[in-house]
């Protein structure tokens, strides 16, 4: 394993040595009596953890995570949250974070793991449903997807990008006006994210709403003055073409 300025990955305990062991291609096999949340370690292929991050309290050290995710640290976050999990294999929210860091890894199978581990053990949580649903959606199950963050949207409807996501299934599976509708409630509780306002635009026009499409083209373009898309979109409603571009939920 290679040494690393300040942060060396090293293997903590008998429990994470059984884990690591058989992911570094060695032949030991892994027996019947792991627990789900081990098995889905396991799968884990970068699970490393890091001694200063250990020293750190449970809470902190997840929180370092999720800051290593949002600065797109996909690595780091894994190193993160994996720590986490050395600490207490049952702190299931860690695990629906290591997905959120393989989905940006595009490590979908291995994200699908720890997003079902979330799930199955923290049901009452919208991020875990949401963060299944993306593995759904990435791995072509889009009604698997929709159940997914319908679920999240009952759990948390305070959360603009439940409804985004929602929206965004609803048009690839070519429900314009639903999309529409839940879009509209997406930029409702966040009127800041210009991507939302693409997808309400794109559903807009799918539906013949050529007055809120251009609104919500011309939103996306206020807050992203370089987005081709919006750009796209608003010479096709200008040339009547049909849209091609939604984006990517989070």
């Amino acid at each position: 394993m290679t040494m690393r300025k300040g942060c060396v990955a090293v293997v903590v305990g008998a429990v994470i040595m059984l884990l690591i062991y058989p992911v570094f291609g060695q032949q030991q096999t892994v027996g019947e009596e792991l627990q789900p949340a081990e098995r889905a370690v396991l799968h884990t292929a970068s699970m490393e953890t890091s001694p200063a991050l250990m020293d750190m309290s449970t809470e902190h050290c997840y929180w370092k995570g999720v800051q290593a995710i949002r600065d797109g640290k996909y690595r780091k976050a894994i190193v993160a949250f994996s720590t986490v999990l050395a600490k207490d294999l049952g702190y299931a929210k860690a695990h629906y974070q290591i997905a959120r860091a393989l989905i940006g890894m595009n490590r979908i199978d291995e994200a699908a793991l720890h997003a079902a581990e979330a799930v199955a053990r923290i049901p009452d949580n919208g991020s875990a449903h949401r963060t299944l649903g993306r593995v759904q959606r990435l791995q072509g199950d889009p009604d698997a997807a929709r159940d997914c963050f319908e679920k999240a949207c009952e759990l948390e409807p305070e959360v603009a990008w439940n409804f985004n996501n929602l929206g965004l299934i609803f048009i690839e599976t070519g429900r314009f006006e639903d999309a529409k509708q839940v879009l509209q409630k997406a930029v409702m509780l966040d009127d800041s994210q210009y991507v939302m306002f693409n997808n309400l635009g794109v559903a807009c026009m799918r539906s013949d709403d050529a007055e809120g499409a251009m609104g919500a083209f011309e939103k996306v373009l206020e807050l992203n003055p370089d987005f081709p898309p919006a750009k796209r979109h608003l010479e096709m409603l200008r040339t009547e073409k049909p849209p091609e571009d939604v984006s990517t939920p989070e």
